[in-house]
């Protein structure tokens, strides 16, 4: 069932970041999640992660496009109910919070180096 989710959550997930951020991008968010995830498992609990960590990097990346490109108030709720989710995670010592945060961390700076913070990409 567990392979099932993280299948899931790829392939919705995944697509939508691919569309907005590229195919280059998204693997750099995936990887981030990943070692995000990993790094938190090592520190929290030390039998391992998941692929599902790594979802959850794309999901602060989708976070982040919400705030930054999206812009409606449901754009903006949604946001911050993953981003308050990746926060709570965390606090909780679960290791899919360190990922949402991180890669959001990571998509808002590369939006900002950018000067992109206003338009999405086509």
């Amino acid at each position: 069932m567990q392979v099932i989710s993280n299948l899931l959550g790829l392939a919705v997930v995944g697509v939508v970041v691919e569309r907005w951020w590229g195919s280059g991008l998204w693997i750099a968010f995936y990887t981030v999640g990943g070692v995000a995830g990993e790094i938190a498992g090592m520190a929290w609990k030390p039998i391992g992660a998941g692929s599902s960590v790594a979802v959850c990097g794309l999901l602060g990346c989708v976070a982040v496009s919400l705030l930054f490109w999206i812009r409606t108030p449901a754009a903006r709720i949604g946001a911050s109910l993953i981003l308050t989710g990746g926060l709570l995670l965390t606090y909780a010592h679960d290791l899919h919070g360190p990922p949402i945060l991180v890669s959001a961390l990571v998509a808002a700076i590369i939006l900002l180096c950018r000067g992109r913070g206003r338009e999405r990409r086509a």
